[in-house]
């Protein structure tokens, strides 16, 4: 899972699975042309596709939405919890399947971080050893969280058959709840990108232009969905300059979800 913002300069990488979405569901053949960002010296749509049936072009523009504003250092901190307390139980679940749900600490200091979870693996372990298939128990010290033992041959083919998976259970995004009140830092960050776009699109009048949201958080994708942007829209309007705004998010590898968020043209604000 692409779980933290892409280090890479070709976007087409990730672009290519929007495309491929975008041409099933339109039925066109746009295919790259070429990304326009990294040859030019003034700043750029990310690529250019040219549809193979119509000979019409489109560029699109990524942008990746991150939130809270401090998502990817948190993030970070998760992976170190979870390398620590896989190590830890790694004999005591390495020959059957264990789910663990945990709620993160607050803290992100690396030192406390490893403390936790070498506590709570160590809690674990006098009762795991307890467990029948399909048993759990939960704890509260040193994080919440439970601990499950799976069924054999319960998991998906593509995940590992025994072992320790942990899930983190995401805290609520409450601040982005009602698309009206979001955080001045939220609404300016996006507006910063409308006005991005309004640059980066000069020049492709006659093209057709798409703003591509990406999600880092999957909690993101699921809660802000196309309600969501409607009327965050009807209050932040995109430029004219946009023709459609999209969101997605990568789950895993190839695995990919997207959504039409907003059409150019057919917003449907009340009392605007």
């Amino acid at each position: 899972m692409a779980c933290l913002p892409s280090s890479s300069k070709c976007e087409w990488t990730e672009l290519q699975y929007f495309i491929s979405h975008y041409n099933k569901i339109n039925s066109t053949r746009f295919e790259r042309e070429n990304c326009l960002d990294m040859q030019h010296a003034r700043a750029q749509p990310e690529v250019m596709c040219k549809d193979a049936n119509s000979g019409q072009l489109m560029v699109v523009e990524k942008k990746s939405i991150i939130w809270p504003a401090n998502y990817v250092e948190k993030h970070k901190t998760e992976h170190i919890l979870w390398s620590v307390i896989i190590d830890n139980l790694k004999p005591e679940t390495g020959d059957a399947p264990f789910t663990l749900r945990v709620d993160m600490p607050p803290t992100v200091n690396h030192a406390k971080l490893r403390k936790i979870a070498q506590d709570l693996a160590s809690s674990i372990k006098g009762r795991i050893h307890s467990l029948n298939n399909g048993s759990g128990f939960h704890f509260a010290l040193p994080v919440k969280g439970s601990i499950f033992k799976e069924y054999p041959n319960d998991r998906d083919c593509d995940e590992p058959a025994v072992g320790l998976k942990i899930e983190s259970n995401e805290s609520i995004l409450e601040e982005l709840k009602v698309a009206a009140r979001t955080p001045p830092e939220f609404s300016e960050k996006i507006v910063g990108y409308f006005h991005s776009c309004e640059s980066k699109f000069t020049g492709y009048a006659s093209t057709k232009r798409i703003l591509l949201f990406n999600y880092v958080s999957g909690q993101l994708f699921s809660d802000c969905d196309q309600n969501w942007w409607q009327e965050f829209l009807c209050i932040h309007k995109p430029p004219e300059v946009i023709d459609e705004i999209w969101s997605s998010h990568n789950y895993y590898e190839d695995d990919w979800g997207f959504e039409k968020l907003h059409h150019n043209g057919t917003a449907h604000c009340e009392n605007q």
